[in-house]
């Protein structure tokens, strides 16, 4: 595992916390971060970014905001769906 994964994997799990503590302007800002982390250091199919999206998607649902999160939702469900991620380095 890469540093970049690690990372990726500690961002996600403070969102997923601040999501818990109903922090949701932090977690959106984290979750954001998050994601273009995955996008531009691991790429859009990485199983990490997809754990990314899923949480951001999920975010922007829970304060009502369907115009951000449809896209995100649908995006997530593409990757988990074909099984469509990038095999982890070994």
């Amino acid at each position: 595992m890469t540093s970049t994964e690690e990372k990726l994997i500690q961002l996600n799990r403070e969102v997923v916390q601040l999501f818990q503590e109903e922090k949701y302007s932090e977690a959106i800002k984290l979750g954001i971060q998050a994601l273009e982390m995955g996008k531009t250091k691991l790429g859009s199919r990485h199983p990490n970014t997809a754990t990314a999206v899923n949480n951001l998607a999920l975010l922007y649902d829970k304060i009502g905001d369907r115009t951000r999160a449809e896209p995100l939702l649908q995006w997530n469900q593409q990757l988990f769906a074909n099984k469509t991620w990038e095999a982890q380095a070994v």
